[in-house]
């Protein structure tokens, strides 16, 4: 199986999707992340409360 050279992106913007100082969000690897078209992607994460 042969897969494509990795691209490194050239314009990219970080941004939060959720943020609550009371939990901990899991990273997207325990939950899953998807392409579901070419604009989107669908990512899962687990929250746990938590007291920093």
């Amino acid at each position: 199986m042969e897969y494509n050279k990795p691209v490194r992106p050239e314009n990219m913007k970080h941004v939060t999707i959720y943020r609550n100082d009371g939990e901990f969000s899991s990273w997207p690897f325990n939950a899953g992340m998807w392409k579901i078209n070419e604009n989107n992607i669908l990512v899962g994460f687990m929250n746990i409360p938590c007291d920093y």
